[in-house]
């Protein structure tokens, strides 16, 4: 399993009350009823409102690096592509998530429940 994590941070200018940031917001939580090789999906905005936060976190599950690289070519991806990149600088980090890392986490008896 791959667990793809982005954190977005608005670029001078633009916060949530710029209709594009509302935008980029609705189009990545829309993403999994588009795109087929996301397993699992979180988006979230920021509540902390601490100097060093981010402004805006998803985190996708995948089941390997296949599918997140069909993922980050997909054409709805790359449609919020567009519109962060407008606002915003982001940050991403892929981990490969082994057996002991989900059953630490307490997803490994969900994740396999498909397989």
């Amino acid at each position: 399993m791959i667990l793809h994590m982005v954190l977005f941070k608005f670029k001078s200018g633009f916060s949530w009350q710029s209709p594009i940031a509302l935008d980029a917001e609705a189009k990545s939580k829309g993403h999994p009823a588009h795109i087929k090789e996301i397993l699992a999906w979180l988006t979230g905005r920021d509540i902390s409102r601490r100097e060093v936060a981010a402004d805006f976190t998803i985190a996708g599950l995948f089941k390997d690096q296949a599918a997140l690289q069909s993922y980050l070519v997909d054409a709805d991806h790359m449609e919020g592509v567009v519109l962060w990149r407008e606002i915003a600088t982001w940050q991403v980090i892929d981990i490969d998530l082994d057996a002991r890392t989900t059953t630490h986490l307490g997803i490994h008896e969900l994740l396999s429940v498909g397989d």
